[in-house]
């Protein structure tokens, strides 16, 4: 798991991630101001997967239904526990974005989702 350090306050914004087998994915982020809320893209392998309008919320891992389709995962951590807000989140640290390896993913599934359904 590593973080995404290259987030900042502006209302567009895309970072590459290197993920799984050493392969690029795009993350489009964007604040939407009307709602309060940030929203990711997910653009993987060039296109050959991808999956728009993920609302950004303070979760382990937001993106756990592609589990079996992707070789990783996005986490999120919000320091007051409440949900990403403010288009500022990610310089003030106040939110933290992770890339999650496969690994990383099965022991969130099993240590977390498991106990709780």
């Amino acid at each position: 798991m590593y973080q995404i350090t290259e987030l900042t306050s502006e209302a567009k914004q895309q970072v590459k991630v290197t993920v799984g087998n050493n392969k690029t994915c795009k993350l489009n982020f964007t604040y939407c101001p009307n709602q309060q809320c940030w929203f990711f893209d997910i653009i993987y392998e060039d296109g050959n997967f991808y999956s728009y309008g993920h609302k950004l919320t303070n979760c382990p891992n937001m993106i756990r239904q592609f589990q079996n389709t992707l070789p990783f995962g996005l986490g999120c951590s919000v320091e007051d526990g409440l949900e990403p807000w403010f288009q500022n989140d990610f310089i003030t640290e106040r939110v933290k974005v992770y890339v999650l390896t496969k690994e990383d993913v099965q022991t969130i599934g099993t240590d977390l989702y498991a106990k709780i359904w």
